[in-house]
């Protein structure tokens, strides 16, 4: 009766560093298909992340056999405004392309020895990631709606652990924006 369709594509990067070193390194690209349909007021959803014609009839199927299996409307389904039905989203910061390797390590391991001396409780940091993810995405449906989003973003997560007279605490604290140049590692949070 009704259907509708999102395609997305995601870029990440990322990277742990512990004690002195990276620890982790994580580069990848994901796309994915995601479909959902409305047959006899029951909605079922089917998504692959294998973009070939071949595995269309098998999400045809799946959203069929779920909504066999459904027994409510589904949440997520978008209806539109007739007098609005595209929607555009686009928050790119124009510097995802300084996000690399070198540059999160070299900042990660300033961080961490920052943070080290920055007090004499600090005993250790237990989680420091750097990462990043661009990637747009294109939602559309039978009632005529259309939304492009974009954007990209960097995130920082450092979690400390001090201790005093005994006493041993754990915090955690995070950076977000869109150009890595824009975080400070001599005043990091």
């Amino acid at each position: 009766d009704e259907f509708a369709m999102k395609y997305s594509y995601d870029e990440s990067m990322g990277i742990e560093i512990l004690q002195g070193e990276v620890s982790n390194y994580e580069n990848c690209v994901i796309q994915k298909v995601g479909l959902s349909g409305k047959i006899n007021g029951q909605t079922g959803v089917a998504s692959t992340s294998s973009l070939d014609e071949k595995y269309i009839p098998w999400l045809i199927e799946k959203i069929k056999s779920s909504c066999e299996l459904a027994n409510d409307e589904d949440e997520d389904f978008q209806y539109c405004d007739p007098e609005n039905p595209e929607l555009t989203s686009i928050q790119l910061g124009g510097a995802y392309d300084k996000n690399t390797y070198d540059k999160f390590k070299d900042i990660g391991l300033k961080l961490e020895a920052a943070i080290l001396a920055a007090d004499e409780r600090v005993e250790a940091i237990d989680y420091l990631s750097l990462s990043c993810s661009r990637g747009p995405s294109i939602k559309r449906n039978s009632l005529g709606l259309k939304i492009y989003e974009d954007d990209d973003i960097v995130s920082i997560f450092a979690e400390v652990r001090a201790s005093e007279n005994g006493v041993v605490k754990s915090n955690g604290k995070s950076w977000y924006g869109q150009d890595i140049d824009e975080f400070d590692v001599d005043v990091p949070f």
